[in-house]
């Protein structure tokens, strides 16, 4: 009886620690790190905005993406991930007209002390270092600094500056942290300006000014222009401890005081609020405009860096090969799927589970519609899907989920009704010239094509074969010393041939 009571005394604490734990957890606040130094470009338009012109097209923003990892190269974010997000981010800024679109190659820094960064020490050097011009340098890291018991989700390098850092758990369509940092990049201040850490007793009225002397917005809306955030469409908010949960109507659930003593609650819904990530849908009028001005007059050069690409977001991919659940050998694996008109890039994920979990996945960013992996390992089962985009288009779904078992037979050296092939030698010396004999049932022509083992095209070749004996010619021009793939392809299928150049 004794143990008994024991068990459930031990059971008891281990329960109540649980309780406490997530309760501590979900009392961690969560803030922006970006400085709350004034933009001169800001102060100067919020004090002269009829000097700066209008307009009402929609002007596109290149991104430059740098995913942080660490000095083994792993942490990245999921670039399917990434593509989610930055598709929200579009639908977040669309009623600003300002679209975002991905400026040359992702790019990847293997660099632990700033992917853990966890007192904000490496971030804004590593972008002085690798930040692209006319372009918002985003860094997605995993951890962008902690002080107490607040984490910082993201902070832009300068309030108008061109770039922002921001862990990975915030990027995702359900996140407002995006959006909220390119603001800041765009030359928005938070709702709250001059409160961010000042320390005050709500049931008490405010002060006249705040941090930096920075005046305190009043109800009545006599001093907006020179108060706060400088909007008159924002309203007062003096909440800079978050993230603060909304009520039903959407605002804070803590009533304010201004300085004459009107009582209010903040509006939860701005972007630039540290309400909760629920209660937020978007930028005010003011706000939306000051952003097209900062891109139209300090970040001019960014605009018209390239003509927007053609939509791709609604043309489905179709898988070609492997067929579903068809035994191929693991040592080269063609992959192949349909043609996208307009997309540049390709996203393929290889999977050892159908839910595509990161660890269990790898992932390819390849210019063509095909390529062979000889990454896998035999004896087991994989998924595979695809997703076509370019540069401005990115929000479609990816294919159908394939499937296939990758094992240790022999490679073919047939194409099921087409003939058979001998391909020699497989072990080269730079520029020596590949066999390839083929006894055909038909006459057809043969694509053969040379890849790297990163599924990169490097040379491509046609022949038109008759029915019968053939003896073909295939020179690998100019190709360093490593392992490679060539692909025999008819119309019938595709043969698979390893080439090792010494």
């Amino acid at each position: 009886m004794r143990n008994m009571y024991q068990l459930v005394r031990i059971g008891f604490i281990v329960l109540f620690s649980m309780i406490i734990l997530s309760f501590a957890q979900a009392q961690q606040r969560a803030w922006c790190g970006t400085t709350t130094e004034p933009s001169k470009w800001t102060e100067d338009y919020l004090q002269n905005r009829s000097a700066y012109p209008k307009s009402n097209e929609v002007l596109y923003v290149p991104l430059t993406i740098h995913l942080v990892g660490t000095d083994a190269g792993t942490g990245h974010l999921a670039v399917k991930t990434l593509l989610d997000a930055i598709c929200k981010l579009n639908e977040d800024y669309a009623s600003s007209n300002i679209q975002f679109y991905i400026f040359g190659n992702i790019r990847y820094i293997n660099r632990t002390s700033l992917y853990e960064d966890k007192g904000q020490i490496y971030g804004r050097s590593t972008h002085t270092q690798n930040r692209v011009i006319n372009t918002v340098n985003i860094y997605v890291v995993e951890n962008a600094g902690e002080e107490d018991e607040s984490v910082t989700l993201g902070y832009a390098t300068g309030i108008g500056g061109d770039g922002l850092v921001i862990i990975k758990s915030e990027v995702n369509r359900t996140s407002t942290t995006l959006p909220h940092e390119i603001g800041h990049v765009l030359g928005l201040y938070h709702t709250f300006y001059g409160w961010e850490g000042y320390e005050h007793n709500y049931t008490l009225n405010a002060p006249t000014v705040v941090n930096s002397n920075r005046k305190v917005e009043r109800v009545d809306g006599t001093n907006c222009t020179g108060s706060g955030d400088g909007f008159c469409d924002t309203g007062p908010d003096y909440l800079s401890n978050g993230p603060w949960a909304c009520d039903r109507t959407g605002q804070s659930t803590t009533a304010q005081k201004d300085p004459a003593g009107s009582s209010f609650r903040s509006d939860g819904s701005n972007f630039m609020s540290y309400s909760s990530t629920a209660c937020q849908s978007g930028f005010s009028g003011d706000q939306s405009q000051a952003m097209r001005t900062h891109l139209t007059s300090a970040k001019r050069n960014m605009l018209n860096r390239t003509a927007p690409l053609p939509v791709v977001d609604n043309i489905p991919v179709t898988l070609v090969s492997p067929l579903n659940s068809v035994p191929v050998n693991f040592s080269a694996i063609n992959i192949r799927w349909n043609a996208v008109p307009g997309a540049t890039t390709y996203l393929l994920e290889v999977s050892r589970v159908a839910s595509f979990a990161g660890s269990f996945t790898t992932s390819y960013l390849l210019t063509s519609n095909e390529t062979t992996l000889t990454d896998l390992a035999a004896g087991r089962a994989y998924f595979w899907r695809v997703k076509a985009f370019n540069a401005f288009s990115f929000c479609g779904n990816s294919s159908s989920v394939g499937k296939f078992q990758a094992t240790s037979t022999t490679p073919v050296t047939e194409i099921e009704g087409n003939g058979t092939f001998n391909i020699y030698p497989n072990l080269l010396s730079p520029n020596q010239t590949v066999t390839i004999e083929a006894n055909l049932i038909e006459s057809t022509r043969l694509n053969i094509r040379l890849f790297d083992t990163s599924g990169r095209l490097l040379q491509s070749n046609e022949y038109e074969a008759i029915a019968g004996e053939n003896t073909l010619r295939f020179n690998p021009n100019n190709i360093s010393k490593g392992i490679y793939i060539l692909n025999i392809t008819t119309n019938r299928g595709t043969l698979v041939e390893r080439l090792v150049i010494q």
